[in-house]
């Protein structure tokens, strides 16, 4: 179970427990933001930019 997630720079940091493990995205401020909606139900009021819908709609995700 992931106990805590943050973005850096170069990717998403999820933690299990004394365990981090770091995922490198291309853009990893809107793959953190997609994470804290799947993993958490948490939901960041951000400006989804137009070609990160255009890939979620691709997806089927949207």
């Amino acid at each position: 179970m992931v106990s805590r997630m943050w973005t850096e720079h170069d990717g998403t940091v999820l933690a299990y427990g004394d365990t981090q493990y770091k995922l490198r995205v291309p853009r990893p401020v809107w793959f953190d933001v997609m994470l804290n909606h799947v993993a958490f139900n948490r939901r960041i009021d951000l400006v989804v930019p137009p070609f990160v819908q255009a890939g979620w709609h691709r997806a089927g995700l949207i």
